[in-house]
């Protein structure tokens, strides 16, 4: 049991450790391209995950839709194949009965409901199993009229009512007319095809006959001797039934008559079942000319007048409600496909963006501990040369090598202490941004600093405007004010003029503007992003005369970003300016 427990206790500080190394990459610069792959990856898999399901989904929906369209000009006989009986292979050759077989509409499912202009339902023919009552025709033709106010023909809306889907189609008449025209030439010439064929098949059978008969054997001929004599029987027989009495002729003529009839029914029923075999033969062999149901109008009676016909409009409904919900289900398939893809690729990037950053996160790790060790390790020393500089200058005097060493022991500590700080202010701890006061602070700053600049022979002006709060630290507020102001003072030319200005930040968002500005003759072509680096300095020389290690910018720019704001500098008519914007 304690192993278990020393294995999870280890687990967690691992955990910890790994956010702790998250945390203080995050504002690095490193930390910030990573994020930056990041987004910019998972857009680029978005985009392509979207393209991918709007393909999908638009290509089926685009099937969907042709084959409503040929469904409903089918039923409503504005195609010759609606009145024909084929099967559904030979009937529906579109795109998404070859591809998708289950997408194919061949439902007899529908409505024909006619109406007059002015919509008003004058007959229905219902091709389902239920009747639609008179509120509900007028509903559905209302809600036809709405995606379709013209009733233009030929055009298919389609609609969902009392939880149904729809597609809908007014009957194109000139069409309809057409497509039976065509189907009645086809049927025609299937026909004029089926007896040619019929008549061949005859033609073959006689010639088979005659040729048997041809090459008949002796026997046969024997057979015709028998038959021969028979006859001549038959006719000495008529002789003598000639010689006798009319009743026995009588009697002997009506046997003769009734085997006649007998043999001619007999024939005729022979025939009767050839022609009945080819003609099932026909029918099942071609598109034979007889109707179906495929068509609404196949059996219509047609005896009504041409002003009535143009009176009214026909509007053909099919029920795909079916289809529908598949197209539903595949839609909502595809979103948490996408999702899920989305998650299982964000996971995939974070894991091999953070094994590309590994190395600088330990770097990181190692710079941390390094400037902790030194730090302590180095004050002791500097603090024991301080001290003895003091005593030597307390025994013999005080002197410029004496005064010297306390000097630069002093610079020293000071260095350590803005390491220590730096340090510290790249912990990425979790600060409690609190309401702050902007006005108040800023004024205070710009009063403590005032001295020390009209010391060094230059002016400082505000411009900072009333009641302005921001949110942020306060502790760490105050440090990045007197970071920008020190760093003003500094370098500010010989006579000339700071500026502190506060002000709310117009735009949707809001927030503070704090710009801190001087004059710079020399800044002209300088790379402002390097002046929030470690240990930069613009006096390149390093000239001793301006005190100052190049930390301070580097230090202000990492605590305004764990306030989540933004910090910049610029140059422009020989004014350097920082500016720092806070929500």
């Amino acid at each position: 049991m304690s192993a278990w427990t020393t294995r999870r206790a280890r687990r967690k500080q691992k955990v910890h450790a790994r956010i702790e190394d998250e945390e203080r990459l995050g504002n690095t610069e490193i930390g910030k391209l990573r994020h930056r792959f990041i987004r910019i990856a998972m857009v680029a898999i978005s985009l392509i995950l979207l393209f991918i399901l709007l393909v999908i989904n638009g290509t089926m929906a685009a099937i969907i839709n042709v084959n409503l369209s040929r469904s409903l000009m089918r039923i409503a006989g504005e195609q010759p194949d609606g009145y024909y009986s084929q099967s559904d292979a030979q009937l529906d050759q579109s795109l998404g009965a070859q591809l998708m077989p289950n997408v194919r509409i061949t439902s007899v499912d529908y409505y024909v409901l006619t109406i007059d202009s002015d919509g008003t339902v004058l007959s229905t023919d219902a091709h389902t199993m239920s009747e639609l009552s008179a509120e509900q025709e007028a509903e559905m033709v209302h809600r036809t009229e709405e995606r379709n106010p013209t009733l233009q023909p030929g055009r298919t809306v389609k609609f969902t009512y009392d939880g149904e889907s729809y597609a809908a189609r007014v009957v194109d008449k000139d069409a309809q007319a057409q497509a039976k025209a065509k189907a009645d030439e086809i049927a025609s010439a299937a026909s004029s095809s089926a007896a040619s064929s019929s008549a061949a098949s005859s033609s073959a059978s006689s010639s088979s006959s005659q040729s048997g008969s041809a090459s008949a054997s002796p026997s046969s001929s024997s057979s015709s001797s028998t038959t021969s004599t028979m006859s001549s029987a038959s006719s000495a027989s008529s002789s003598e039934s000639a010689s006798a009495s009319p009743s026995e002729s009588a009697t002997a003529s009506s046997g003769s008559s009734s085997a006649s009839v007998s043999a001619s029914a007999s024939s005729a029923a022979t025939s009767s079942g050839t022609a009945s075999s080819t003609s099932s033969s026909r029918d099942s062999s071609s598109p034979s000319s007889s109707p179906t149901s495929s068509a609404y109008n196949a059996n219509a009676d047609t005896t009504g007048s041409a002003e009535e016909s143009a009176n009214t409009l026909d509007i053909v409904y099919l029920n795909y409600t079916d289809v529908h919900n598949w197209q539903r289900q595949l839609l909502d398939m595809s979103i948490i496909v996408a999702l899920l893809s989305l998650v299982v690729f964000w996971m995939v990037v974070v894991s091999l963006s953070r094994r590309a950053v590994e190395p600088s996160i330990k770097t990181l790790r190692t710079q941390k501990r390094f400037i902790t060790n030194a730090s302590h390790e180095l004050k002791t020393p500097v603090s024991i040369i301080s001290a003895d500089a003091e005593v030597l200058e307390a025994v013999n005097g005080e002197n410029e090598w004496t005064r010297s060493i306390i000097n630069q022991s002093q610079r020293l500590n000071d260095l350590i202490s803005a390491l220590v700080s730096l340090t510290k202010a790249g912990e990425n701890e979790k600060f409690q941004l609190a309401d702050v006061d902007m006005t108040a602070l800023a004024t205070k700053a710009a009063q403590d600093f005032t001295p020390v600049i009209e010391q060094a022979g230059k002016r400082l002006e505000t411009h900072i405007a009333p009641d302005v709060h921001a949110r942020a630290e306060l502790r760490s507020i105050t440090e990045v004010v007197n970071i920008l102001l020190d760093n003003s003072a500094k370098y500010c030319d010989d006579g000339g003029m700071i500026d502190v200005t506060l002000a709310p930040r117009q735009g949707i968002r809001g927030g503070v503007t704090l710009t801190v500005s001087n004059d710079y003759k020399d800044g002209a072509g300088k790379d402002y992003s390097k002046f929030f680096e470690r240990f930069y300095r613009a006096d390149e020389s390093h000239n001793s005369g301006k005190q100052g290690f190049g930390i301070g910018l580097a230090m202000a720019q990492e605590l305004v970003t764990r306030m989540n704001g933004t910090m910049g500098a610029s140059w422009h008519d020989g004014r350097i300016s920082f500016t720092v914007n806070l929500h």
